[in-house]
């Protein structure tokens, strides 16, 4: 098991309600979790690999803040939602996983790598017009200071299934800045905007 494993798991156990699946083979290793019940799932997908980086370190403080949301104050009713963190930079590990899913009881796939970076905008793919147009009236009915765009460049072999990413434009320069760089006022716009989505879009 890889360093980051064990820290992430041991993170993770802080919330004894959680009942984690931990996957490792074929070089794949990732953990999953549910909270919340239902047949229709919201998933939440992250990679993280070293949290020595920016890209990295800030994905997993924006994570553990949104799961102790979750965790605190409570989730939404009627569909389970699904955290999955990975731990290579690939989606092999949820393709296989998505797989013993049927694609209609997949509300939508929430992107949060790199969340909290700064300069993010809300790229979307493979999603239906209603999910669109919902956005759109989130964005502007709560005052949100982002972007809504269609980005054709992330598919990720998620055909048919509703795919959103809060996601840094230009996406270049975070990639060579270290966790030095980290930013809590671009992670709290990212937790505002990312809870805020998740609550309402489905209202």
């Amino acid at each position: 098991m890889k360093k980051i494993e064990k820290i992430i798991q041991r993170d993770l156990r802080k919330y004894p309600n959680l009942k984690l699946n931990v996957v490792n083979e074929n070089n794949n290793s990732c953990i999953f979790f549910d909270i919340g019940y239902g047949d229709k799932f919201f998933i939440y997908y992250l990679s993280i690999e070293n949290l020595e980086k920016l890209s990295d370190f800030s994905t997993y403080i924006v994570f553990k803040e949104i799961l102790d949301r979750y965790m605190k104050v409570g989730y939404p009713k009627g569909f389970r939602t699904r955290f999955f963190i990975n731990f290579n930079n690939d989606f092999q590990c949820l393709i296989e996983n998505l797989k013993k899913l049927k694609k209609d009881d997949i509300l939508l796939l929430f992107l949060l790598n790199n969340a909290g970076v700064g300069n993010e905008k809300l790229a979307v793919n493979n999603i239906n017009k209603s999910l669109i147009k919902r956005l759109e009236r989130l964005i502007k009915n709560n005052g949100l200071d982002i972007s809504l765009i269609i980005d054709k460049d992330f598919n990720f072999n998620f055909e048919d299934i509703n795919t959103l990413w809060l996601k840094p434009y230009p996406n270049k320069f975070y990639k060579i800045l270290d966790k030095n760089f980290f930013s809590e006022e671009f992670k709290n716009k990212a937790v505002f905007t990312i809870n805020l989505i998740s609550k309402k879009i489905f209202e």
